[in-house]
């Protein structure tokens, strides 16, 4: 088995109390504030839904099939 995808198991011989902490991200993360839905957001949304879906399903399926 590959020595990579066994290095987030956990030892057998140990609890799972010390396991469970999340590990610290390096980056700073800024606090960002929470924006309230209000209608004219949730119509700007539906607007724009409704503008890029048929856009994306246009889009040419990748023939993945070699040659």
């Amino acid at each position: 088995m590959d020595s990579q995808s066994r290095a987030f198991e956990a030892p057998a011989e140990t609890d799972l109390s010390g396991t469970a902490t999340p590990l610290r991200c390096p980056r700073v993360m800024t606090a960002q504030p929470l924006v309230p839905w209000t209608p004219a957001r949730l119509l700007g949304a539906l607007l724009m839904t409704l503008l890029s879906a048929p856009a994306q399903l246009l889009q040419p399926a990748f023939n993945r099939r070699r040659a």
